[in-house]
């Protein structure tokens, strides 16, 4: 019959040529893409499983540790160095930016007068309240401490002083800071007054 062609030949069928020798037989062109499309998408899964069975490590801590011991205890013990004579450990204490108003010298030499004119009794901390301080144009985490600092002056009788100071954290360790006129009395280049100071 003409419509079947030669003998010995088959007609395509459904996008198949038939092989012969020295041929390949081809896929339909919508099959591979299929197939592909397939294989694509089960490697998309197993990569999708494995970023999901991972542990993403929790960020690095970024903030300072917190001193220890209490603010109201730090430097109630600043307080009882000072009076002890121990004035260069007090002076280490105080936070760098009021080193720099008071030098290791400076300080030292008022402390000097404020021992020749009183001995300490006894600290007793009144009010500790935790406060964000600005210090050389950082804000750090402190606290504000008042306390009642008894006096005795070498002149005979008792003398109570309420001394309000600031104390901050830095890197782990309290540092102490200087009140308002203290700081200025040393960048005049002069003595605040007690308890810290050696002017009355």
């Amino acid at each position: 019959m003409a419509c079947c062609g030669p003998p010995g030949k088959l007609p395509p069928r459904h996008g198949l040529t038939a092989a012969g020798p020295g041929t390949v037989a081809t896929v339909p062109r919508l099959a591979v893409t299929l197939l592909v499309a397939l294989l694509l998408a089960l490697a998309g899964c197993v990569h999708g499983d494995d970023e999901a069975g991972e542990t993403t490590p929790p960020p690095a801590e970024t903030q300072a540790a917190a001193p220890e011991g209490e603010p109201g205890e730090f430097l109630q013990s600043v307080i009882e160095r000072y009076f002890g004579g121990r004035v260069d450990a007090v002076w280490k204490l105080l936070h760098e930016a009021h080193q720099r108003a008071a030098s290791r010298e400076a300080f030292e030499r008022c402390a000097r007068g404020a021992l020749r004119l009183a001995e300490l009794e006894r600290v007793a901390v009144d009010d500790v309240s935790d406060e964000e301080l600005e210090v050389d144009g950082k804000t750090l985490p402190g606290s504000i401490v008042v306390s009642q600092i008894t006096l005795a002056p070498r002149r005979g009788g008792d003398r109570v002083v309420t001394d309000t100071r600031r104390v901050v954290a830095v890197n782990g360790e309290w540092r102490w800071l200087l009140n308002a006129p203290e700081l200025a009395a040393y960048e005049g280049g002069g003595c605040p007054r007690l308890p810290l100071g050696s002017t009355q």
